[in-house]
């Protein structure tokens, strides 16, 4: 498995979870600095106290974080209290538990360590948290980190649903030739009944996608070089088709223009008269503008005096695939597409297909 698919399929679990961080190259979570420095002065409630570990809560925005200090005893009666966020989430159906390390000071051992904790990390017990903003209005930078998050995990899933399954059937294809492939199979037929995967799951094909991408994790040394290059070469060519996956352009409230007082007053419109022909037409009738389709949506083209930006969005771990080829249903994933997926399709449309009629000499239908 290429190294840059591992990091992409991981970075998409941390969205579905609404994780803040993502994974590195090296394959370890990590939380942006500028993030860090907010989470650590945000105002947070003590809700459990013990002499080695304190836990407490804050609320940013709409969102809820937890937090943990850890308390480690150190040389010459000095004490190490490090600062965590914690967060939890399913990765690939198992439970996770990531711990980011925020801040860290050294105190001396004769100091009063709730009182250093406090006012270190910005924490307080429920006595001491009246008028303070314990909302963190303030704090805007995590907020909209987490929003974007969101906002982009739940594009995805939707984006998705069709890809995810034409990988699932490319692979399971692929590996089917192998020596082993039967036995994969069996185990990999064994994992869904076993997790009670339903069809009827709106996430059917992410989950097991995310099965056989485990199972490939833990079976790489399976397959022989050709095969592995040929599911490398897939995995690429996911690798693009998600990073380039666009979101299409919201229209702003203030770009939508109220209709004006004098024009709600006036009477409907009848309808026009018959247009003449010949010359008359070409001085009255509105020109005909070409269509295009757009994410599903069909829109007018503007005029060639006019330019139309593509929507573009920036997913988060877009910065860890280095490589120049150009994106879309061109690339690799493409035969998936013709070859699995619409197969079924174009034989249900050949069926429905009204045979050809053949003319006779005498201009009769036979």
């Amino acid at each position: 498995m290429v190294n840059e698919y591992r990091v992409l399929i991981y970075n998409l679990e941390a969205g579905s979870n609404g994780l803040l961080g993502e994974f590195n190259v090296d394959n370890k979570y990590d939380i942006a600095n500028n993030l860090k420095q907010e989470l650590t002065k945000a105002n947070k409630l003590i809700n459990s106290y013990k002499p080695d570990k304190i836990c407490a809560v804050a609320t940013i925005g709409s969102y809820t974080f937890n937090f943990v200090v850890y308390v480690q005893l150190g040389e010459q009666n000095k004490k190490r209290l490090s600062l965590f966020l914690e967060e939890k989430g399913k990765f690939f159906d198992e439970d996770k538990e990531f711990l980011t390390l925020l801040s860290s000071i050294i105190i001396e051992g004769s100091q009063n360590l709730l009182e250093v904790i406090k006012k270190a990390f910005a924490m307080y017990i429920a006595d001491e948290s009246t008028g303070i903003d314990m909302s963190n209005s303030n704090l805007t930078t995590v907020v909209q980190q987490k929003d974007k998050t969101v906002k982009r995990s739940k594009f995805l899933q939707g984006e998705l649903k069709t890809l995810n399954k034409a990988y699932v059937l490319k692979i399971l294809s692929l590996v089917k030739t192998s020596e082993y492939g039967n036995q994969f199979l069996l185990q990999f037929k064994d994992i869904i009944k076993n997790k009670n995967v339903n069809k009827n799951d709106d996430k059917y094909w992410n989950k097991l996608k995310n099965i056989l991408d485990k199972m490939l994790l833990e079976n790489e040394s399976l397959f022989d070089g050709k095969l592995n290059q040929r599911i490398e070469d897939l995995q690429k060519g996911y690798i693009h088709m998600v990073l380039n996956a666009k979101e299409p352009i919201a229209v702003k409230p203030e770009d939508k223009k109220p209709k004006k007082e004098e024009d709600k007053k006036k009477p409907p419109k009848k309808a026009a008269p018959p247009q003449k022909k010949g010359a008359d037409v070409a001085k009255t009738a509105e020109p005909l503008r070409p269509v295009k389709i757009i994410n599903g949506g069909i829109f007018t083209t503007q005029p060639s005096s006019s330019t139309r930006t593509s929507p573009t969005f920036n997913l988060q771990s877009q910065p860890l695939v280095n490589d120049n080829k150009p994106a879309g249903f061109s690339n690799l994933m493409a035969p998936i597409f013709d070859k699995e997926l619409d197969r079924g399709k174009r034989k249900e449309e050949e069926k429905t297909k009204k045979p050809k009629t053949k003319s006779s000499d005498d201009g009769r239908s036979l």
